[in-house]
């Protein structure tokens, strides 16, 4: 998931701009129910 260091700055610290990058991953069928592994 190359854009994990974008999305989120700092451990469990959550950009707010990009919230609604999250919201379109949920509400997507296919891939809301999986898991997204990241390397940071």
């Amino acid at each position: 998931f190359d854009l994990a260091a974008t999305l989120v700055h700092e451990f469990h610290a959550l950009d707010h701009l990009n919230h609604a990058v999250f919201d379109r991953i949920h509400q997507d069928s296919v891939i809301y129910c999986v898991k997204l592994l990241v390397e940071l």
